[in-house]
């Protein structure tokens, strides 16, 4: 486990709300078959925690 990775899985997001949040994207004419762009947003009150984690994801940028 790197210093990225959650140590315990309850702030994952529960497979039904991925499965409803697509297909309220396609009830809203979202093609979701295409290629699709993704972000992701870190957040911590100490910026030092926010930079060892960004020292990890720059190791394994592909």
């Amino acid at each position: 486990m790197t210093s990225c990775e959650s140590k315990s899985q309850n702030n994952m997001i529960p497979k039904e709300e991925i499965v409803g949040f697509f297909d309220r994207m396609k009830s809203n004419g979202v093609d979701t078959n295409t290629k699709m762009l993704y972000g992701y947003f870190f957040t911590n009150d100490e910026p030092k925690k926010l930079e060892i984690v960004a020292e990890e994801l720059k190791k394994t940028r592909i």
